[in-house]
């Protein structure tokens, strides 16, 4: 067993040339220095962070909330040690601070998490660990002993692992039967990097045969591919191609770009030096060094040039190789569980499993929300308010992810208690806060994520422990996809002035619904049996394939009176589209008309013209953020106590609604 573990010591500490880590290193901090001013947010920060009454949605509750200015000097750190990375300039420093900073932003809000956002943070704890800074940086010329010098094995093989788990584990998430249907990513097919294939595919073929069988192929093998020699122009090929797409057709920052930079780690260390030595004489002069690597005394063998190529005695492995080889093995063990470490922290589990944007997870779930309603009582008065959705949250609307999520739906609703309580318009001093909140997961039946007679302000809610005020996705109703899709087909084909609504409800729970004057409304009910209360007070009792037409102009309630859900559909009728064409239609809409006219102007830009509205973008956003920086740092240095950079409106005008429900509350609901 110890000749064993001595091999796998002596091997993974090898030396190999440092250049492709070099180039791999300056990339990651070019990318980062965009991505800050980017979706980092520093751009943005005066409206996500400048009022203090906004909520917030840390990982941690009570994790330390620094005041706008503060955060702007920690954007400042962030940026600084992401160029100092870039250069290689006091190296483990800057990665250390860069690491420091990016996590703190990062548990900061966990509303705008996802995976691309994460993998920048693991490779910035990656980096901390290597010596990326052995070629092409600053430190070399400060230090010239590390200039050029061997780093070992292990160093590309974590970066390697993790590029391969990105892959993999995205590809293991796709397993998932939604995605092996082809329900996770409907309507991708619209987008024209899919046109060469329209010539012989449908749309439909596009969606279920491109998207979701090539995807789940592509990340369960492209690792593979790229791991081998032989089959490793081909992982090249599709890898490039993949992503090239993705920058196209997904609003996903640098990511793509990230991961166009990482595949070449799979290459032999040494490939910069091979490119840059079939480059004129004069571009190698201003390019990094092409000579061979120089011993490294903590390598356990030194990695020959093939001109040189002989059998070396290898050295011992000391007590500093053990050291970072058990921090590498233990980095690799957290990334293999914590993707699958979902049944520990229950409290997160909702529909989907945990908080997203650790998992991989990527593109599986398509959300479409139909209405959330946040009502607050006073639980001694009984006075009622409704609040709009996405109160106090900068960006918050009804389709945020708070609204998916049981813990933050959980700090939202203690927030909103402590908020209402200080507003003294509303009269309300001991609130109690239940949220309605009604979303389609993959194209499922519209239904309730959580109950919504529960007060969250006081409701239970555990890290490690199941909650049980939300409610479970409707799995068994899955099988009704194929029908809903039919009937709303069908529909489409006969008349464009109807819009239907799939529904299904909990034994038990009742929908409240108001009915505009302009619309002529029915419902049928396709499973179960429901009571349905109309304004008047006058109850009706509807079955299986039977329709009951709703009165215009009024508010009803439909009861699931049965044990089991019910499941019905709203037709609605708009009298204002009949006999009116589609353009007829787009012309009345003039919001929605500007959106397609924008697309069509970006489709039709030429290549170089996209590049220059991209790059003008990327600039702008970084002299809006450097001018926020001087700013907020002459407010430190002048020890100034609140940052007021630029009068603002309240941004809360507008979130409660008034008193009382009433006619017409929430028309664009149910």
């Amino acid at each position: 067993m110890r000749n064993y573990i001595d091999r796998i010591l002596l091997k993974i500490n090898e030396g190999r040339d440092p250049a492709a880590l070099g180039v791999l290193r300056f990339c990651y901090g070019l990318l980062m220095i965009i991505d800050i001013f980017d979706e980092r947010g520093l751009s943005r920060l005066p409206i996500k962070h400048g009022d203090p009454s906004s909520c917030y949605f840390p990982l941690f509750d009570n994790m330390p909330r620094l005041s706008i200015e503060y955060l702007y000097l920690v954007y400042l750190v962030l940026l600084m040690s992401a160029f100092g990375i870039m250069i290689g300039m006091f190296f483990k420093l800057s990665c250390f601070c860069f690491m420091s900073c990016y996590w703190y932003i990062f548990f900061l809000d966990k509303t705008v998490w996802n995976n691309h956002s994460y993998l920048y943070g693991l490779i910035s704890i990656i980096l901390l660990l290597s010596n990326a800074n052995y070629y092409w940086s600053i430190d070399g010329l400060i230090w010239p002993s590390i200039r050029n010098k061997q780093i070992p094995l292990w160093q590309y093989g974590v970066v390697r692992f993790q590029v391969f788990l990105l892959y993999f584990y995205a590809g293991l998430k796709k397993l998932d039967r939604d995605w092996m249907t082809g329900y996770s990513m409907v309507g991708l097919s619209r987008e024209f990097v899919f046109d060469p294939f329209r010539s012989f595919l449908t749309n439909e073929q596009i969606d279920f045969y491109m998207v979701h069988c090539c995807g789940l192929m592509f990340d369960l093998v492209q690792g593979f591919m790229l791991f081998f020699d032989t089959t490793r122009p081909i992982g090249f090929f599709f890898g490039y191609n993949f992503h090239i797409m993705n920058a196209v057709m997904f609003n996903i920052g640098m990511f793509s770009y990230m991961c166009m930079a990482v595949i070449p780690i799979f290459c032999r260390p040494e490939w910069p030096k091979k490119i840059i030595k079939m480059l004129p004489s004069f571009l190698q002069k201003v390019l990094p060094m092409t000579e061979d690597s120089v011993d490294n005394k903590s390598c356990t063998l030194i990695e020959q040039p093939p001109s040189k190529k002989k059998k070396l005695k290898p050295r011992s492995w000391t007590w500093n190789n053990l050291f970072m080889n058990l921090l590498c093995l233990h980095y690799v063990a957290a990334q293999l569980f914590l993707p699958y470490s979902h049944f520990l922290t229950k409290g997160y589990n909702s529909w989907t499993q945990g908080l997203y944007g650790y998992s991989w997870d990527m593109m599986i779930h398509s959300w479409s929300t139909q209405h959330v309603v946040v009502k607050v009582t006073d639980q001694i008065t009984n006075k009622e308010q409704y609040l709009r959705p996405g109160a106090f949250f900068p960006y918050g609307d009804s389709k945020n992810r708070i609204f998916s999520h049981p813990d933050m739906l959980k700090q939202y609703a203690t927030c909103l208690a402590d908020r209402v309580k200080g507003m003294d318009e509303l009269g309300i001093q001991h609130p109690q806060i239940t949220v309605d909140v009604w979303k389609s997961m993959n194209g499922r039946y519209q239904q309730r994520m959580l109950d919504p007679t529960v007060d969250l302000v006081t409701a239970e809610w555990d890290p490690f422990t199941h909650t049980k005020w939300m409610q479970p996705l409707l799995v068994e109703l899955s099988s009704w996809r194929s029908t809903l899709k039919q009937i709303r087909n069908a529909n489409f084909e006969v008349n464009n002035a109807t819009e239907i609504v799939f529904v299904a409800d909990f034994p038990g729970l009742s929908l409240e619904n108001y009915i505009a004057p302009e619309i002529k409304a029915n419902v049928t009910v396709l499973k179960g049996e429901v009571i349905v209360q109309s304004e008047h007070d006058h109850n009706t009792t509807v079955k299986v394939n039977e329709t009951l037409n709703l009165a215009s102009d009024e508010t009803h309630v439909i009861h699931t009176v049965t044990n089991d859900p019910s499941c019905y559909m709203y037709v609605y009728y708009n009298e204002s589209w009949v006999d009116k064409t589609d353009e007829e239609l787009l012309a009345s809409d003039t919001e929605y008309q500007k959106k397609l006219e924008s697309a069509k102007k970006w489709k039709e830009m030429p290549v170089y013209e996209k590049f220059y509205t991209f790059m003008k973008k990327k600039v702008m956003n970084m002299k809006y953020g450097l001018q926020q920086i001087h700013m907020a740092m002459n407010i430190i240095i002048e020890d100034l106590t609140e940052l007021e950079m630029y009068p603002r409106e309240d941004a809360h005008e507008g979130d409660w609604e008034g008193e009382g429900r009433g006619k017409g509350k929430h028309d664009d609901e149910l």
